[in-house]
């Protein structure tokens, strides 16, 4: 079921997970994700992040290479779909790949029955591997138009007869606005295009008071952005 769905028929408690370590298997994941089913959670935010430069020793050279810390968010997706017939919300990003390889990624999600999709640029810092060229898209509202028109079965490659696909479309919301943004208007102003290119909903990063909370949606309604705004938080397990 969508998200927006959900969010119409109920209260929603959503819960996110990071994909395990290169080398790891899917058990540590398996047993958290046991435990916190006992709270029903609406849905499961499966991360993605970009590569890291890193550097490698091959054939006695030393060479710079793009690492994934951690790979399989599709397969995570997939095989939690599978075990505990939960919807799933992968995260796909602008900053690991181009956007013929979102679209044959967004086709696999697809195909394995996947409705939700969460859409953020990534991190563009010195230390991960980002090339920002025409075949790259440089802010999130650039990745949500593609999907909106894979949603309107228009693919970048010519299809005969294309089916389109059916994604809802979650994206953040920065409640004490992004680091990049100079204010908090001008960041909800990259948030309304966004919405306007297509996003269905946001999430906010981690917020821990409910008045900065309520001020960001309010600014946000008064901007235009009228779609569901969900808070994010992480549970404080000790001080």
């Amino acid at each position: 079921m969508k998200v927006i769905e959900k969010i119409k028929k109920e209260q929603i408690l959503s819960i996110e997970i990071l994909p395990p370590n290169r080398g790891e298997d899917m058990n540590q994941i398996f047993s958290v994700v046991e435990n916190l089913m006992d709270f029903s959670p609406s849905f499961v935010n499966v991360t993605r992040h970009a590569p890291e430069a890193t550097y490698v020793e091959l054939n006695g050279h030393i060479k710079k290479v793009p690492k994934l810390k951690r790979p399989g968010s599709v397969g995570v997706t997939a095989a939690l779909m599978n075990r505990y017939n939960i919807d799933v919300v992968p995260h796909i990003l602008c900053t690991d790949m181009n956007k013929y390889q979102i679209e044959d990624t967004l086709i696999d999600l697809h195909f394995i029955g996947v409705q939700n999709l969460f859409v953020i640029r990534g991190e563009c810092e010195n230390r991960t591997v980002s090339h920002v060229g025409k075949d790259m898209h440089s802010h999130a509202s650039e990745l949500v138009e593609q999907i909106s028109n894979m949603n309107k079965g228009k693919y970048l490659y010519p299809c005969e007869n294309p089916r389109p696909t059916d994604f809802c479309i979650g994206v953040a919301g920065y409640p004490e606005k992004h680091f990049e943004s100079p204010n908090l208007q001008e960041d909800i102003r990259y948030l309304k295009k966004k919405i306007d290119a297509g996003a269905d909903y946001v999430i906010t990063q981690m917020v821990f008071d409910f008045d900065v909370y309520k001020r960001f949606s309010e600014i946000a309604r008064e901007s235009g952005v009228l779609v569901p705004i969900i808070p994010g938080i992480k549970p404080i397990m000790n001080l």
